[in-house]
């Protein structure tokens, strides 16, 4: 059963977007951002919009004695640089920069939407989600405070490109009408680009999709390995030099796990944990099935990250930074009881 696109569902989207643009105008506005890393985060545009989009164009400006832009991830800069190009130019660095914020602002409540309103089948089960995604906080990196007002916009970037790559990928499990998932490579490259901590997420992705694809072993493997190495060939330009010169670069960050706490010490961590173990059950279409998956094969990892990786002195993807996936994970499962609360008995078939 497909689902029925109505006219009130835009509702919920419209009302998502008011409460973003709300909230942006009261706490962004039109200014630059003048504290915590928004400085770093424009001087490194600026770099790439007057030094050019080559790595190799890259080396000569140092900030704080970091090589800047030779090691850290280009792709959301990049994005500033196709504003300038759709501009024709004539957008200011300052005013692409405040572009940019607000797109990173609303991008994962919008992308969550549009996951979530698909496998549902409607805006309203898919609007708490939502907003959950677009407002959290709680010590994510990728939340509001990290994400907007410390200004790592990276990192709130490629993880709202999380839901828009599950979206692709799960419109080839659809039994009905499988479609090819054209964009899945070209958005598994961005993500790599624009932040590496949410690559694992999105590797887990496209190996649960290939789990539930149909077909035999050779043939899953085949479809994942069609995703993982165009995307990984699209990248080298900037991975390999990064992993040649390991050494000069530096992790990530990295503190205390958040997602291995105690979840009382997190409550809405645990009523996430909660609801996402409810929706297990109900992965009865392929789409069910992956998302209800994805924030557990997510926790593994950073469990072995924390527990093993790490211990181990490799610290370049650290725990806390990969947990930030499974927390988006978790909001996706967790919504997949929307329409049981909602009272809709059938399921669309994605």
């Amino acid at each position: 059963m497909r689902a029925v696109t109505r006219p009130g569902s835009l509702v919920p989207a419209l009302l998502l977007v008011a409460y973003g643009a709300a909230f942006g105008a009261r706490a962004i506005g039109s200014a630059v951002p003048a504290f915590d890393d928004h400085p770093g985060q424009l001087y490194r545009l600026w770099h790439l919009l007057h030094r050019g989009p080559a790595p190799w164009a890259w080396n000569p400006d140092w900030w704080a004695g970091y090589p800047e832009l030779q090691f850290y991830p280009p792709g959301f800069f990049y994005l500033g640089l196709a504003l300038r190009l759709l501009s024709l130019g004539a957008l200011e660095v300052e005013t692409i920069y405040v572009v940019l914020v607000w797109l990173t602002w609303l991008a994962p409540g919008l992308t969550t939407y549009l996951l979530l309103a698909r496998v549902l089948g409607g805006g309203w089960p898919a609007l708490p989600g939502a907003f959950v995604a677009l407002t959290l906080a709680a010590g994510v990196h990728s939340g509001v405070e990290g994400g907007v007002h410390v200004g790592m916009l990276p990192a709130r970037l490629g993880w709202a490109l999380l839901p828009l790559l599950a979206l692709t990928l799960l419109r080839g499990l659809d039994p009905e009408r499988p479609a090819p998932p054209t964009f899945a490579v070209p958005l598994l490259a961005f993500i790599a680009i624009t932040h590496p901590a949410h690559l694992p997420a999105a590797v887990a992705l496209v190996a649960l999709a290939a789990c539930a694809a149909p077909g035999g072993r050779r043939r899953r493997l085949a479809g994942a390995a069609l995703t993982l190495a165009p995307a990984a060939l699209l990248t080298a330009f900037w991975t390999l030099p990064l992993l040649a010169r390991l050494k000069h670069s530096r992790a990530l960050a990295w503190g205390e796990p958040a997602l291995l706490q105690a979840p009382w010490t997190h409550p809405l961590l645990g009523a996430l944990v909660v609801a996402a173990a409810l929706a297990l059950p109900l992965g009865r279409t392929p789409a069910a099935w992956v998302l209800s998956r994805w924030p557990w094969a997510i926790i593994l990892v950073v469990a072995v990250d924390a527990l093993l990786v790490e211990r181990l002195g490799v610290r370049w993807l650290p725990a806390d930074r990969l947990a930030d996936s499974a927390w988006l994970a978790l909001i996706v499962a967790a919504s997949l009881n929307g329409r049981r609360l909602a009272g809709v008995g059938a399921w669309p078939a994605l």
